[in-house]
């Protein structure tokens, strides 16, 4: 009985390693076709900030959220006590983040309105940005009022007061 050499069956035939060869070439040039021409290659466009506003948010001992201009002081927007789960669920999340990251409530949220008009609430301090659109209507639209620095100043102008609760 003649044993052959194993080293004969472990090869891999030359047509295809040939034909992978070829297929990375193939590859190759067409990506850099594609990168020098532009033909084939899609991008997206950036987006130019609209207006931002650098907020604080501010839990306060009725179940109210406080939502403050953190250069101006001025209040930007009161969510009720059981209200506003979207912007409660947001806000905790990040704030989970920044807890883990060991960084503190004082450094301000900044909320941006895009050229598109989509809006962003984005943690400088963590580097979250959450796009608000994707949720809907109603839930954007509670960011929008707080963007509206007008609707801001006559909504809640006189609301800044802590409430007491009994």
């Amino acid at each position: 009985m003649s044993r052959q050499n194993d080293s004969d069956h472990d090869q891999i035939p030359r047509p295809v390693l040939y034909a992978a060869a070829a297929l990375v070439a193939l590859t190759i040039t067409l990506s850099a076709f594609g990168r020098y021409t532009g033909v084939g290659v899609s991008s997206t466009p950036v987006a130019t900030v609209v207006a931002a506003r650098n907020l604080l948010f501010t839990d306060r001992t009725d179940g109210s959220i406080l939502v403050t201009d953190a250069d101006s002081g001025q209040v930007a927007y009161i969510a009720e006590p059981g209200t506003n789960g979207f912007l409660r669920g947001v806000m905790r999340g990040i704030a989970r983040i920044r807890k883990l990251e060991k960084i503190g409530p004082e450094k301000p949220y900044r909320l941006i309105q895009w050229h598109n008009g989509r809006l962003s609430i984005v943690d400088p301090a963590t580097g979250w940005d959450v796009k608000l659109e994707l949720f809907g209507p109603d839930n954007y639209g509670v960011f929008v009022r707080m963007m509206d620095r007008k609707f801001a100043q006559l909504e809640d102008q006189a609301r800044i007061p802590e409430r007491s609760t009994r």
